[in-house]
């Protein structure tokens, strides 16, 4: 053998495994068991107000407890959750959104135009001195036309709006204002507070002793589909997890 067919022969087998692994059937997938995901940082908690700004980890979790107007699709483009359907101004400055009826937090409250409203103004009020605000500065207003209406009025142009609220963080994220208003202790607020989820699939507790996150499946819930669309109305349990 020359060297070259010595060299041709080192490329060609490691190109062939590939191919024979790629052409192999695929792994038959199963519901349900546990995924354990690392995370570099402790979860302080969701209150915008207690943690400024949620990091990568606090990101991570959120995005299996808490929910957003909008959720970003498999194609990169901003699908309904919250929000059913939203429309621009011709200058896109205003943006109309409008609500998905019938769904309430974990504690009982009604999810509504006026919750969404209530947790843009608790950010912004400059007496509570929230680090994220800061990232909501082109928000103007959010003014609830009636229960399943909210609209946004930023200071410049958005056309991407919709996409910017899907990230589940600090200032997207829709909490219930009976929980974040409610004199309890801080652990149990965390509890109460990241109860937004209210028809996925996920339950989620927080202790402050402890940096694990255990979310699991709550059986009063239907998961949501891939298209975002097709729903029925979902009423969340007003209990925690069980």
């Amino acid at each position: 053998m020359t060297p070259i067919q010595s060299r041709l022969l080192k490329i060609m087998l490691p190109l062939a495994a590939v191919a024979g692994f790629a052409a192999a059937p695929a792994m038959a997938q199963k519901q349900g068991g546990t995924l354990t995901v690392g995370v570099e940082l402790d979860i302080a908690g969701f209150d915008p107000l207690k943690v400024g700004v949620y990091d990568t980890s606090a990101n991570i979790a959120a995005s299996l407890i808490l929910e957003q107007l909008t959720r970003l699709g498999d194609d990169g483009k901003a699908k309904p959750s919250l929000a059913l359907s939203w429309s621009p101004s011709e200058d896109y400055k205003v943006w109309t959104f409008k609500l998905r009826p019938d769904v309430k937090f974990h504690d009982g409250t009604p999810f509504n135009a006026q919750a969404v409203a209530w947790n843009f103004a608790r950010q912004k009020d400059p007496k509570n001195n929230c680090r994220c605000a800061f990232y909501i500065a082109n928000i103007l207003s959010v003014e609830p036309k009636d229960d399943l209406t909210v609209v946004y009025t930023l200071k410049d142009p958005a056309v991407n709006f919709p996409a910017v609220l899907t990230r589940p963080d600090q200032n997207s994220t829709i909490h219930s204002p009976t929980a974040l208003q409610a004199e309890v202790g801080y652990s149990m607020l965390l509890m109460r507070a990241t109860n937004a989820r209210t028809f996925g699939m996920i339950c989620g507790r927080i202790p402050l002793t402890s940096s694990t996150v255990t979310a699991r499946q709550m059986q009063a819930y239907t998961s949501i589909p891939p298209s975002g669309l097709g729903l029925p109305n979902h009423t969340c349990r007003t209990n925690f997890c069980q």
